[in-house]
Parts: structure tokens; sequence; C-alpha cells
């Protein structure tokens, strides 16, 4: 039976998995670094491994209080905040739109649809949501392109 849990355990070892075999591409150490910018990334990798495996082995022993079952309980949390739900929907959409329309557009658009989402409920909020998306998209663009001088796409 997949408790909370297990399913915790699970998703833990899963994306550190994944953030683990991602990690392998940061580039190596050059002359002037003593151990490279992989380390930190992948010792923090490592202690999330084990915490993770720790957890899903204390759920399989005798005694283990385990919770209820996830998928009730999921689906429950799921029907009352149904607002948390399209918001990941919503940043899958930015995730999958950002190279294509490039920052401002997506990021603008991200933004205004989710302060729809949360906050609006005026035309007074409509307008401020609408100036603050874009107020913001252009400030951390401008941050990140002008004063840090990186490329954002």
């Amino acid at each position: 039976m997949l408790t909370r849990d297990r399913a915790l355990a699970l998703a833990v070892l899963l994306g550190t998995l994944v953030l683990a075999i991602d990690s392998r591409g940061i580039p190596a150490p050059s002359s002037w670094q003593t151990y490279g910018s992989a380390l930190m990334p992948q010792i923090l990798l490592a202690v999330l491994g084990v915490l993770g495996a720790a957890l899903l082995i204390k759920s399989f022993l005798p005694g283990a209080v385990n919770g209820p079952p996830v998928f009730p309980e999921l689906l429950g949390f799921v029907q009352r905040n149904k607002h948390i739900l399209v918001l990941f929907i919503l940043f899958g959409i930015y995730v999958f739109v950002l190279p294509l329309v490039g920052y401002l557009w997506a990021t603008g658009g991200f933004l205004l649809a989710a302060l729809a989402l949360l906050y609006v409920r005026t035309v007074r909020r409509a307008l401020a949501a609408i100036a603050l998306a874009i107020v913001v998209s252009a400030l951390i663009y401008a941050i990140f392109h002008y004063g840090l001088r990186i490329r954002l796409p």
C-alpha cells in the first residue's frame, strides 16, 4: 500500500536520481579550482538520497505509523485546493512556452495568469495585476540583463 511516507520517500529518491544524472553535466574543475562546481550539489544530493532511503526503509519496519493511503487523501486535497493544481499546470505551460516566446512574454503571461487565479476579484485588482506582471517581469529582466549581464531567453 502506498502511504504518505512511502510516496514522499519515492518522490525524494526519484527527484534525487534525476538531479544526480543531470549534475553529471556540470563542468569539471578548472586548473584553479580544487573541487569544482559539482561538489556541493552532489553532496546535497547524496544527503537527500540517504534520507529518502532511510524514510522508505523506516516505512516498512514493524510498528511504523504510515498514516492513511496517499491517493484518497491526495484526491481530497486536490478537490479542496484546485488553485494549487492549476498553478502547477500554469507553471508547466510557462516552462514549455518560455523558449518559444522569450522571457518577457512568458513571464508576464505566467504572472498575470497566476495573479488572476489567486488575486483578481475586481476590476481594480485586475488593473493592479496587469501592472504588477509588467513591472516585475521588466524589472527582473533589467536586473539580469543589464545589472548581472546574464542573458535570459
